[in-house]
């Protein structure tokens, strides 16, 4: 047995979790209203393009519809945040406390010793 990489079951729930209907959702992705039904028992496989339309539709990752993350929604980073894990993976020590002291309150960052 080939392993699937579109999960059907995930889609299911993420239409089911906007109120959409399966004809609803092939409207919307431009696409006939059986091939919903189709991705969803796994007889057929979404091509990126609408791999692309569904996720932007349904508000999900693909990395979710492709069973590579258990959370539906990617949590999106600030500015500051993505600064933070750019410094830790570069291993830049200082410039990783430096970026973590400015996130401390003001009232914080003179009380440590």
């Amino acid at each position: 047995m080939t392993e699937k990489a579109f999960l059907g079951e995930r889609l299911r729930q993420a239409r089911e979790r906007r109120g959409l209907s399966q004809a609803e959702l092939a409207r919307r992705i431009r696409t006939g209203n059986n091939q919903i039904t189709r991705y969803e028992n796994e007889q057929a496989e979404p091509s990126p393009m609408q791999l692309k339309r569904l996720v932007r539709e349904l508000g999900v990752s693909s990395d979710y519809l492709l069973g590579l993350a258990d959370s539906p929604t990617v949590l999106a980073l600030s500015a500051h945040e993505r600064q933070v894990v750019e410094a830790l993976r570069q291993g830049q020590a200082r410039s990783l406390l430096r970026l973590l002291d400015q996130a401390l309150p003001a009232d914080e960052q003179g009380s440590r010793a």
